[in-house]
């Protein structure tokens, strides 16, 4: 494919994902409003968030481009290809689980022993 090509199917990739990024968005709004009331949290949720959509771009410009370096159309090796998106799709869910950790870390860091004490948080006088 062409370089046009490419960067079309790039943007129609990107274009697909925009709800996403929206709500990504939205959310490291949201953690910086609270960043005064839990800072490590927020700042741990602003991280986790900003790799997830550094992450969405990365690895959308990898799945674009990057497998046309090695995978040639005209000695076409399908054991090749399978190897290649096996190591692909190997990285690519590595760096998901680890923002996914950063994420469920920040859930869980800071919490009040006891459920009583915690669910006073969210509960106005």
């Amino acid at each position: 494919m062409g370089d046009t090509s490419k960067l079309l199917q790039l943007l129609k990739t990107m274009a697909e994902q925009l709800p996403s990024l929206i709500a990504i968005l939205a959310c490291i709004g949201f953690a910086i409003s609270r960043r005064k009331s839990y800072p490590k949290v927020a700042l741990t949720v602003i991280v986790g968030l900003v790799l997830l959509i550094l992450d969405s771009f990365i690895f959308n410009i990898i799945y674009t481009w990057v497998p046309d370096w090695f995978i040639k159309t005209d000695s076409y090796d399908p054991i090749k290809a399978r190897n290649f998106y096996l190591a692909l799709g190997l990285i690519a869910n590595t760096f998901n689980a680890a923002i996914t950790a950063i994420l469920v870390a920040a859930v869980f860091m800071q919490r009040k022993h006891g459920s009583l004490e915690a669910g006073r948080d969210f509960v106005q006088p």
